[in-house]
């Protein structure tokens, strides 16, 4: 679930830093977001503010017009489950997992997965997001890896490089927990994380005292 939550936050990053910073898009109405070039922003009954909009659900899932890309979160993730023998027929509904995360949005259980009873995470996917993005964010953004030739992952990478994490995670536990079920739990906690506004979150780690 933590894996799935920090691919989700890298979109909406990788969305604030890849395109609103860059004037490759912007923030604008509901028509506009259709367009793939802008995001909408929302505010929630809870006050916090929230994003959607075709550019940041190109990031986890095919979309058809000008936010395509070949490369996508879901792709990875039910790729690893097909692997696993379960029948494309058979992998939980995408689309409803967007409804489900639309319309929970500002309630208490807006970025809570729908998990079996006998399933409970030590974090949520928020608090996965605020404790572990600062260490996280430092790894994507290393220059001085064997192979980085001094360039780090362009940060529009990260939610690929962050999703293949959640895809190797899916597959080493499948033996504990279904693969079905942890398919779900790590796709709610991507689409949920990706409309967080990612200035609410800590982006550099404390130092050590």
């Amino acid at each position: 679930m933590a894996a799935g939550a920090l691919t989700g936050y890298s979109v909406i990053h990788a969305v604030f830093e890849a395109y609103l910073k860059q004037g490759r898009a912007q923030i604008g109405d509901v028509q506009a977001a259709s367009t793939g070039n802008a995001i909408v922003e929302v505010k929630g009954k809870d006050g916090q503010t929230y994003y959607f909009g075709d550019l940041i659900n190109s990031f986890l899932a095919a979309s058809a017009g000008p936010a395509s890309r070949p490369f996508f979160v879901w792709g990875y993730l039910a790729g690893v489950a097909i692997n696993s023998g379960v029948p494309p027929a058979e992998l939980p509904d995408i689309n409803e997992m967007f409804r489900h995360s639309a319309s929970t949005v500002g309630t208490p259980e807006f970025g809570i997965p729908r998990a079996p009873a006998n399933l409970k995470p030590m974090l949520t996917p928020r608090q996965a997001v605020d404790r572990l993005w600062p260490a996280v964010r430092t790894g994507l953004a290393r220059i001085d890896e064997p192979g980085t030739g001094g360039r780090g992952v362009d940060v529009e990478h990260w939610p690929i490089v962050c999703a293949i994490v959640a895809q190797q995670l899916i597959d080493q536990t499948r033996g504990v927990i279904d693969v079905k079920v942890g398919l779900r739990l790590v796709m709610e906690s991507a689409i949920s994380m990706s409309k967080i506004d990612p200035r609410s979150v800590p982006q550099r780690q404390a130092p050590a005292s």
